[in-house]
């Protein structure tokens, strides 16, 4: 083998190692998370403490997959998003003032956590865990 067809195949082997290098180590950005402003909490049983989330378009991207959990039971429920990023789960205890997380997922790609208080008395029947 001559000297420039050694060069030639050192430089693209060093290429596909890097290559390789950087493309199995590249930090994953998390999608964002659910816009709090579009999701609404309705209490379908108060006795029980039963709730649903509605979340409207352009809550989370489209076609993800929405996981809502109840932090304190560590109970939640999943619903698929529509295409617009509205979705409205099943129902979920969650008794006023309990601290819900919600996020979701595209393509294994996890969203932010949005995290929410349970708030039976306001109009949006949320508010958010830092207020």
């Amino acid at each position: 083998m001559s000297s420039r067809a050694r060069k030639i195949l050192c430089g693209a082997l060093m290429t596909l190692g890097f290559a390789a290098l950087v493309g199995c180590n590249t930090p994953q950005i998390p999608l964002p998370p659910p816009l709090i402003d579009a999701i609404r909490l309705s209490v379908v049983d108060a006795t029980q403490h039963l709730v649903v989330i509605e979340g409207k378009a352009d809550t989370v991207t489209g076609r993800a997959i929405v996981r809502v959990r109840n932090q304190s039971t560590g109970f939640g429920v999943f619903a698929p998003a529509n295409s617009d990023g509205s979705f409205v789960t099943g129902p979920l205890v969650a008794a006023d003032g309990a601290r819900l997380l919600i996020d979701y997922e595209l393509d294994a790609e996890p969203s932010e956590v949005l995290c929410v208080v349970a708030n039976y008395t306001s109009e949006l029947g949320v508010s958010s865990c830092k207020d």
